[in-house]
């Protein structure tokens, strides 16, 4: 483990290299259409995901020993 980023900041400003404070709060909040369009992608990528994935295994389903096995 390394140090924690408090004590990295605090060896900064004892160097002189840095001048202020951690920042307050959450200060990478996103619009909500950044958001959405996140949230879209990701539902987009699991659905192929599934999508590659059922098409991968379909041979399981038309074999009736592979698919006594599996």
């Amino acid at each position: 483990m390394g140090p924690s980023s408090e004590a990295i900041r605090k060896t900064l400003q004892e160097a002189g290299l840095i001048h202020d404070t951690a920042p307050e709060g959450d200060a990478s909040e996103s619009p909500w259409y950044v958001k959405v369009l996140l949230g879209f992608s990701g539902w987009l990528a699991a659905v192929f995901l599934l999508g590659f994935i059922g098409m991968g295994l379909s041979f399981v389903v038309e074999n009736s020993a592979v698919s006594f096995i599996t």
